[in-house]
């Protein structure tokens, strides 16, 4: 579920004390002490001879008045502050528990994102500097962006895209299948593991028909949980318990755009990611690829995501990844980072348009980003943001790889 820090209302103010309990009661002895000593001097011939009554005659009246200030001081005076005090105690940890809750991340072990190459093949996204690629139908106009041919000749209907989006998902988990298998064996012994699907509903079948022929011995094929939302997914991951392994397979093939030809800028992938859920003070292992925050909404998840990771306590950014983003909105994110920007960031002014060199590949423009910057890039604390669908989602990657 969302954190919604700031939705907590502002801590009430207590009205400003004259004196303190402690000076209070001081005073209250000393009345005391001088009531009994004129008492003692002018009317000792009222009191009993008995010593037990004789103390009682004598510190009673003092004591009922001065008990009876004390609870109207305590008490009903100070009723209002005391309600205050107990609610800006109540709010703080309410608000520290959602801030523990907003920083849990996830810890990045291995990250693979594969993509067709130009022979219908598939290759790893950034080994030789290459480009995402996408596909172009035959004849047709070719970007600046490589294209690769399919594997079935001509694409007329829906289905014959959905038969060629699973040759290639086909093939391309062939490539991932065996490192998939490699870690899940390498993982310690009884910690638990989740793992999570991200697939158009033609490809569930084709995956769990894989998982069922070379990894069900391992991880049962029917604990799988295949989502329509890989943000959610995440979201919904990052509220539960922390020592707990995650494996992310998603992919990302177009349908009806290949027929309309609405598929510049735009490029398709298969990921395979294994990570493991840590909370706030944790340290992640030597071989991790980075801590990857829980994603945000709107602009105001930028502000969310600068709190979780204490930018704002002085660890600045050391660059903005943003994709879809028209001039004003570029505009706006500088003007929300700027102040937390490091120095050579913003001498360099590395906020870099992922279009450029990626394309867009939603929901997974964010993990190309990631490697790219795990791959290009110093590491430091980089804000992802992305527009797909008039949605604007944010994530902050804290990198740890050296380049």
């Amino acid at each position: 579920m969302p954190v919604n820090i700031f939705d907590i209302p502002s801590e009430d103010k207590t009205s400003q004390k004259a004196l303190s309990l402690w000076v209070e009661f001081g005073i209250c002895v000393c009345i005391i002490a001088v009531y009994v000593c004129v008492f003692l001097v002018y009317f000792s011939e009222y009191l009993s001879k008995n010593n037990y009554a004789f103390w009682s005659e004598l510190l009673l009246v003092p004591l009922l008045l001065s008990g009876a200030v004390f609870f109207f001081r305590v008490i009903i005076w100070n009723n209002e502050d005391i309600e205050t005090v107990y609610w800006n105690k109540t709010r703080l940890d309410y608000y520290q528990e959602l801030l523990q809750k907003g920083r849990a991340y996830l810890e990045i072990i291995e990250l693979q994102i594969r993509l067709p190459d130009l022979n219908g093949g598939v290759t790893n996204i950034i080994e030789g500097d290459l480009l995402p690629v996408r596909y172009a139908p035959k004849l047709t106009h070719m970007s600046r962006y490589l294209s690769f041919n399919s594997p079935i000749n001509e694409l007329n209907s829906i289905h014959q895209i959905q038969d060629r989006n699973a040759i290639l998902f086909n093939k391309i988990m062939g490539f991932l299948i065996n490192d998939i298998h490699m870690h899940i064996t390498l993982l310690p012994k009884y910690v638990r593991v989740k793992v999570i699907c991200a697939l158009n509903d033609n490809l569930k079948p084709l995956m769990e028909k894989i998982w069922q022929e070379r990894l069900d011995n391992i991880y049962p094929g029917e604990n799988i949980e295949f989502s329509r939302n890989l943000s959610e997914s995440i979201d919904k991951l990052l509220d539960s318990s922390s020592d707990e392994y995650i494996v992310l397979i998603a992919a990302s093939f177009y349908g009806a755009e290949l027929l309309d030809d609405e598929i510049d800028d735009k490029s398709e992938s298969v990921m395979f990611l294994l990570g493991r859920l840590r909370n706030d003070g944790e340290t992640g292992g030597h071989s991790s690829l980075g801590a990857f925050f829980r994603p945000e909404c709107d602009w105001v998840g930028i502000d969310k995501l600068l709190l979780w990771g204490r930018v704002n306590e002085g660890r600045r950014l050391s660059g903005v990844i943003y994709s879809g983003l028209n001039e004003e909105e570029l505009k706006k994110v500088v003007l929300k980072t700027t102040d937390v920007m490091s120095e050579s960031a913003l001498s360099s002014y590395i906020y870099i348009d992922s279009d450029n060199y990626l394309c867009k590949c939603p929901p997974l423009t964010e993990f190309l980003q990631l490697s790219y910057v795990n791959e290009h890039l110093p590491p430091g604390q980089y804000l992802l943001v992305n527009k797909n669908n008039d949605v604007l989602n944010c994530h902050l990657f804290n990198s740890v790889a050296s380049v």
